[in-house]
């Protein structure tokens, strides 16, 4: 019997980790789970209000101070496919909790600018902010001791993986590539 891989992607906003997660659905039979979906869909399941990057990331701190901080981790490990992708992965609870399954963290990493750019591509209605408020969000991400909350530079610190300095996709994709053989041997 196989062993069942298990993938966690870390990174700030718009830095690719949807994007590599669905490559691996596409070309390696994972199936991917967002912690930010399980949270959006919270959201819109309870009425919470309009879908923002602070209520989303409000509603994820609620959650796991409710549930505990490996909560999301938990929701998302039931999934029992034998190749899981599991992205949007920003407090040190999600990441302990993959690791304690056996599951390898990747981390991203995409200077501020070029994710900005990126994320008004993709015209979710959170992503429409100024860069000013696009960097203020990262740097209350950045400085945060809240273990139920984001850290996503603790969590960049954590991972078994890293790819960086991807210009655009065909570039992204063979960097991706490239671990996949490394993870797969």
């Amino acid at each position: 019997m196989p062993k069942r891989i298990i993938l966690g992607v870390t990174g700030y906003p718009a830095s690719g980790k949807d994007t590599l997660s669905n490559y691996l659905v596409d070309h390696y039979e994972f199936s991917h789970l967002s912690t930010s979906d399980i949270v959006r869909t919270y959201i819109k399941e309870n009425n919470l209000g309009e879908m923002t990057r602070p209520l989303v990331r409000e509603t994820a701190t609620q959650l796991r101070q409710k549930f505990g901080g490996d909560y999301l981790m938990k929701e998302a490990l039931k999934d029992p496919h034998p190749r899981l992708i599991i992205s949007g992965i920003r407090s040190l609870g999600e990441a302990e909790t993959l690791k304690k399954a056996g599951g390898k963290l990747i981390a991203l990493d995409v200077p501020i600018e070029q994710r900005y750019q990126w994320a008004a591509k993709r015209k979710r209605a959170s992503d429409q902010i100024s860069f000013e408020q696009f960097r203020a969000e990262q740097e209350d991400e950045e400085k945060n001791q809240n273990i139920n909350d984001c850290n996503v530079n603790a969590v960049l610190a954590m991972a078994d993986y890293s790819l960086s300095d991807y210009k655009d996709f065909e570039d992204f994709y063979q960097k991706i590539d490239q671990l996949m053989s490394k993870i797969l041997q």
